[in-house]
């Protein structure tokens, strides 16, 4: 018998803290906060602002949509947090582009371009 935690069940800050886990795993298609503390957990693997900026873009897109009134059931399951997560994912690998720091996701320069093949 499998039991799942209801938001009744807990306090308010708790039951946001699950409707950001679940937006965080809505990029992968689950609705599962385990699944999104694991997707969580790998972004903070991979560096810490990664993490961070998926954890607060969930955040800021769950919390707006329950100020704006979205219907509830799509924010408990997390279907209005993960795509304020992806990009706020943008902007962490495009701000660290403009810092210096290599993007992860560059494409390799043509293999006709080479410094040596410029002319006078």
């Amino acid at each position: 018998m499998r039991r799942h935690v209801t938001l009744k069940a807990l306090g308010r800050g708790q039951g946001f803290v699950l409707r950001v886990l679940r937006g965080l795993a809505q990029v992968m298609f689950l609705d599962s906060a385990w699944a999104g503390a694991v997707f969580a957990l790998a972004l903070f693997t991979a560096d810490w602002r990664y993490g961070a900026y998926a954890l607060g873009g969930a955040a800021l897109g769950t919390g707006a949509a329950h100020l704006l009134g979205a219907p509830r059931d799509r924010v408990r399951v997390g279907l209005e947090g993960f795509n304020s997560c992806l990009i706020a994912l943008c902007c962490a690998v495009f701000l660290a582009a403009r810092a210096g720091r290599p993007r992860c996701c560059s494409p390799p320069p043509p293999a006709s371009w080479s410094p040596s093949s410029r002319r006078p």
